[in-house]
This record gives structure tokens, sequence and C-alpha cells, in this order.
């Protein structure tokens, strides 16, 4: 519902109040002048007023609006009567314990107005359709709005439902309440005059979208969605307090069973940019980025902006913020979420991020994330446990073991992995040792444990004895127990033998 000062930032449609609120969303240039493009008289019903909007000083001559209390004015029915039954407003009642905007389309064009372009009914499905487009996630780091409705109002004034889209947290916790305890933090920590929050705030959620299409299907997805506000980089939080603007990003995973594609990742200015503005990840990625004028694309230091700190704002947001938003998001939530593959899916894949500005994130992430217990190690039965790279030996793809060795060196106690290209490509991108299963590794590993493979039937020891010489290694057979006899069994190799 609108506070005062709400009502009074809206009416100065001249001025970009905003720009000096970190709260707002209006600087990323979606804020409300942009309905505008649309309408000449908007109109908003929150709490006991009514108001509407002349930024033509037209119809209430010399005066850019009028406003309306609700419950003191109960003869202009006629004033309240298109919000009648609209998300349960009621002018009986006095007041609405919420927000309505109505922005009556511009049908005749005039090039005094604001903007010229008329809206017709064509254009309104379009419009439509583009949201339909984004239903899926275009909630996803919105700050406060958890629903939003499209109505299509009859000629007999009955109001039928188009379009619903909802988030919800999937746990009990309200997600309206963990969003305002996350600002209430954030408002306790913030320092107006340096224009930064003294320590890093972070949160993640797990929600769920809902799309009614009323006049088709209904559909569901489910995301993990991270927060973090505030760096412990000096450089960023000398340039938060130089462009007046809060080090704030987000990471969005979907945990359904689709996902996203590997490099379909959108970027979000709290809203979604446009579709071919993308980030080469598995995720969508949200931030406090610089925008070029049209507001379409991300500013990057090049030749042009080698200087401009918008530009090294955004590097600062993907370098020194995203990977520990995207670490904690993996570690402390999707490793025990999802399921092993599912999980390591949700890793960058440095061959397709490098060479693009987002590779700024791959060393300080994978870094992190090697660090600790990530690799999945399963045993014959399924899933195991997670290790780290330095208790893996790992199991090339192209590599495959015959199940008689898997079986003994596993006795032996070698965690054999196999993990899918992402992994592998990190692993070399960030040159960190690791062991791969080789003939050295075996004879090693069974000449300490002769009884791995003891029981073992004939066929299966032959196949042991059979990786155990594709490197032609002979003289490093001693002690294994594969020498076969003519009788059938077999004996230990020695050198004198």
């Amino acid at each position: 519902m609108f506070q005062e000062k709400d009502w009074q930032r809206i009416r100065k449609m001249q001025q970009s109040v905003k720009a000096e609120d970190p709260f707002k969303i209006g600087k990323f240039g979606i804020g409300f002048n942009s309905v505008y493009h649309i309408t000449d008289l908007p109109t908003i019903v929150s709490g006991n007023r009514l108001a509407y909007l002349d930024p033509h000083e037209e119809i209430w001559h010399r005066k850019s609006g009028r406003w309306y209390e609700i419950d003191k004015n109960p003869q202009c029915s006629d004033t309240f009567a298109p919000f009648e039954g609209l998300c349960g407003f009621s002018a009986q009642n006095g007041a609405f314990e919420g927000t309505l905007f109505r922005f009556p389309l511009r049908n005749v064009p005039r090039e005094e107005r604001v903007s010229s372009h008329t809206y017709d009914i064509e254009k309104l499905r379009n419009l439509l359709v583009a949201l339909q487009g984004e239903a899926k996630c275009i909630l996803l780091f919105l700050r406060s709005v958890r629903t939003v409705q499209v109505f299509q109002i009859g000629e007999n004034g009955t109001h039928s439902n188009i379009l619903k889209l909802s988030i919800s947290a999937i746990s009990n916790d309200d997600l309206g309440e963990k969003r305002s305890e996350f600002k209430a933090s954030l408002q306790t920590l913030f320092d107006s005059q340096s224009f930064s929050i003294r320590n890093v705030l972070s949160q993640v959620v797990h929600v769920e979208i809902k799309v009614d299409d009323f006049r088709s299907s209904t559909s569901s997805s489910k995301w993990l969605v991270a927060k973090q506000v505030g760096s412990q980089s000096e450089e960023v939080r000398t340039l938060a307090t130089k462009l007046k603007v809060f080090p704030w990003v987000g990471v969005a995973l979907e945990t359904s069973a689709i996902g996203i594609e590997p490099t379909g990742g959108r970027v979000f200015c709290v809203l979604p940019m446009p579709p071919d503005v993308n980030c080469s990840l598995p995720v969508h990625v949200n931030g406090t980025f610089s925008l070029n004028d049209e507001r379409r694309e991300l500013k990057w230091a090049g030749i042009e902006r080698r200087n401009d700190p918008s530009a090294q704002w955004n590097h600062l947001l993907v370098r020194e913020l995203l990977p520990p938003c995207y670490a904690m998001l993996l570690l402390d939530h999707a490793k025990i979420l999802l399921e092993p593959d599912r999980f390591c899916q949700a890793w960058p894949d440095t061959s397709k991020v490098t060479g693009t500005p987002w590779a700024d994130l791959l060393s300080p992430l994978l870094q992190t994330l090697f660090s600790k217990d990530v690799i999945p190690f399963s045993k014959p039965g399924g899933f195991s446990a997670w290790i780290k790279v330095s208790s893996a030996v790992f199991v090339p793809r192209e590599e495959a073991l015959h199940a008689a060795m898997n079986a003994a060196l596993s006795a032996c106690g070698v965690n054999l992995v196999t993990v899918i290209d992402t992994i592998w490509n990190a692993l070399n991108f960030c040159n960190i040792p690791y062991a791969t299963v080789s003939p050295s590794l075996a004879r090693n590993a069974l000449r300490k444990k002769p009884e791995s493979y003891a029981e073992l039937s004939s066929d299966d020891k032959l196949e042991l004895l059979q990786y155990c010489l594709s490197d032609d290694a002979y003289n490093d057979l001693h002690d294994l127990v594969l020498l076969p006899l003519v009788s059938g069994g077999f004996t230990r190799f020695e050198t004198d033998s």
C-alpha cells in the first residue's frame, strides 16, 4: 500500500527522485514513468485514495492531477466504478489494502504528448503475449510483487480472468515476510552517507511460480533464488558510494525436472533484460547493473568505455559479488536438494563462458567450490557421498572400466568417480591437480589389498590382468596374484619366476 512519500514521488514525473534511493527500482528504467508509453491518464487506488495523474494538465486545467478520498466521496461512484470487484476492491469499504493501477490506453496520436504512440487491441494482445513469454521468470527477483493478474472487463462490467502469475515459498515460510525481513535488515545496515552497507547480507529461498492461463492451461516451476547485498571489497564500496547504487546481486536456479539450458541463463536488472542478453550460464543472474541509454544492454569496459565507472561497476558485480552468491546457492542448498547429476549441471561450463564478460566469475567461484566436498561418489548400489577432489580418482568418460576392475578397486578403498564434461572442464580451467584411474594406479592398489580380488572368477581375474598390462609395464606386475596357470588357477607374479 502506498505511503505518503510514494504519493509525493509519483507526482514528480520530471524529477528522478529514485536515483537517490537505493531501495527503489525506477532508476533501472522500469519505474512508473514508463506507463506513459501507453497511457495519458494513469489512475491509482491505494489506501483511502483514488488519484488521477494528468501530466498534460488537460482535464483539470493547470493541474497535473486530482485525488479523491474514497471514504469521503460516496457520491463519486462512477469514478470508482472501473475498480469495483477487482482484487477485492469495493468503494463501500472506504479503503483498499493494497494498490491498483489503471492505464486507459492512448488511442489518439498527438505529438505534444509525453508519448505519441497509440495502443489498439492488437498491440495490447502483443503485450499480453510478451508477458506470457516471460511468465515463468518475471517474478523471480522482484522485491515486493508476489502476484500479477490480468483481467478482461466486458461491456456489461463483468471481470474475466485471463492470466495470473504468482510466486510463493515452498516451505512453510511466508515469502512476503522473508522479503520484508531482508529489507528491514538491509535498512538497518545501510549507511546513507557512504551509500554502502557495513556487512554482507544474503538470503536463499525455495519458491514456486505458478502460471494460470485461464484460456489454456496451468503450469508451475520451482526455483532456488539467492540474493546478496554488500561486499568486503573496498573497491566495490568506493564505487557504490560514487554511483549511489547498492552492490546487489541474485542467482536463480530452476529445480524443476527440466531446468535451464546449460547456456540459457538470462540477465535481470530486477526484471528480465531482452532475451538476447544472456550470461551463458545454467542459472539466471540479477544485479544492480549499469545499462546503456536504451536500457537494453549492459555496459562493459572496452575501448570506448575504458574509464567508464558504470562499466567498471558491472565487472565488479560479476567478479566480486556473483561468485559468493552463486557458491552459496550451490553449496548450502542445491547440493542438498538436487540429485548429484542435476547439481553438477548447475555449474558453469567454462568452455561456454570463457571469452564473455561473465568469465570474471569463473575462477573465484570454482576455487570456492573445489575447496569443498562437491564431487559425487557412488558405490555399486548408488550415490554414497560427496568428497573432495583430492579424495577422488576420476574415470575419464571415454575409458569404461570393466565391472570386475571397478569392484576390485572399490574394495581397495579407491574412490572412483565419473563426472560430466562441465566438471572436467572446470578442473582443467582451474589447473587443480587430480588423480585419474590408470593401470599403474590399479596395480599399486591391488598389490596392497590382494583380498579385494581373491574371490573373483577366472574370467574376471583375466580382465584385471588385461587392464594391468594395457600400458605394457610388464616389470610392474610383481606381487599380483594374477599369473594364470594351466590348471586354471592363479599364482603370484615374482621377479625370479
